[in-house]
């Protein structure tokens, strides 16, 4: 059992007190439920979606596992005293949570937004079985957003906390890039399955790129205009001109904030980092030349005021690329997605092929 890890009882005494009480559905029209699963790397902007999706569908009930930390026994503590600790020390409770919500709603064929990683296709792809063999209708929607912006998305709502109260949850760089590499070969897997009722790409605005619902006879053309679509989205090419000023802007911000607040842990030292020496260079590469000389600027000085990353201590960034989501099995995976395996060891355990321990996709 890892540090935080609650024990079975105290999992669902906390649950059923603190958590189910809150998943209810003020508004149910009587039609056949639906499970809406939004997907995409950490920082992508899925909460974004998930509130659009809610005001079309406001009987929905959300199933986020990051809402479910709170009901922690520790996480108010860790919030003081160890911020940056506590999605490792909650992962096992937010993720048997997580299960266990998307457990109870089934039963009682609630309407759901799910919001998932897309870490792992075998987790998805249950978790679409599951609710289809229960007889919901199932959506996926995935957002298609290049990692440079999604990576700067955990910094900027890191900083956002911590200049709000004084404490931030941080998305560990390793985690972001596995999830991000996952995401294609997710939604071809999802795809290949067959799960699906509905399919849809979209950008951090919500902006829909590709819709459509799969018959059996088009599959193979919807996979592949859905792959398209996502390609496209999360390449660099397809920012505007203002998208990439606002990128360069926020992340001269955001370390602004990290100086201010002295901010001096590795893993957020070395992700600000391919921030600046990598992603910059990339988002800003077609503005006009002095414009981007300009903005590069004020994040290198921005950068100058941050022990460990500064002018004395940059360096080349050395971040290889994250591995294929197949190659990854003999990878130590990153704490905060160690919820991802709880679901999955839920699903096996449940149809009598695995006795382990887990997390939940997200």
């Amino acid at each position: 059992m890892s540090l935080g890890d609650l024990s079975p009882e105290e999992l669902r005494k906390t649950f059923d007190k603190r958590i189910r009480p809150t998943l209810t559905s003020a508004h149910q029209d009587g039609h056949a439920a639906t499970i809406h699963v939004v997907g995409a790397q950490p920082g992508a902007g899925k909460s974004r979606v998930i509130g659009a999706l809610a005001q079309s569908f406001p009987g929905a009930v959300p199933v986020i596992g990051d809402d479910f930390r709170p009901a922690h026994p520790r996480y108010e503590d860790l919030m003081r005293d160890d911020p940056l600790a506590m999605p490792a020390v909650t992962a096992q409770a937010s993720g048997v949570w997580v299960g266990m919500a998307l457990e109870y709603l089934r039963n009682t064929q609630t309407e759901i937004l799910l919001e998932t990683t897309m870490r792992q296709a075998t987790v998805v792809n249950a978790t679409l079985r599951d609710f289809k063999t229960a007889g919901y209708r199932t959506e996926l929607h995935v957002l298609a957003v290049p990692p440079e912006l999604s990576r700067l998305g955990t910094l900027t709502r890191y900083t956002g906390q911590v200049e709000d109260v004084g404490a931030g949850r941080w998305t560990p760089g390793k985690m972001h890039d596995i999830a991000a590499a996952a995401v294609p070969e997710t939604l071809d897997a999802v795809l290949d399955a067959q799960l699906l009722s509905r399919v849809v790409i979209c950008d951090r605005q919500a902006n829909v790129l590709f819709e459509a619902d799969p018959e059996p006879g088009n599959w193979q053309q919807v996979s592949a205009a859905a792959q398209e679509a996502l390609r496209e989205g999360r390449e660099t090419t397809s920012l505007s001109e203002l998208d990439r000023q606002d990128w360069a802007i926020q992340l001269a911000k955001d370390l602004e904030v990290c100086a201010r607040t002295g901010q001096t842990d590795p893993d957020l030292i070395r992700t600000m980092r391919h921030l600046v020496e990598v992603d910059a260079p990339a988002v800003t590469r077609h503005l006009p030349q002095d414009e981007q000389r300009n903005l590069l600027a004020n994040i290198r000085t921005a950068a100058n005021d941050i022990p460990g990353l500064g002018a004395n201590s940059v360096r080349k960034a050395s971040f290889p690329t994250p591995p294929r989501a197949q190659e990854r099995s003999g990878e130590q995976v990153p704490p905060t997605s160690v919820m991802e395996d709880h679901l999955a060891a839920q699903i096996r355990r449940a149809r009598g092929r695995d006795r382990g321990s887990g997390t939940p996709e997200r």
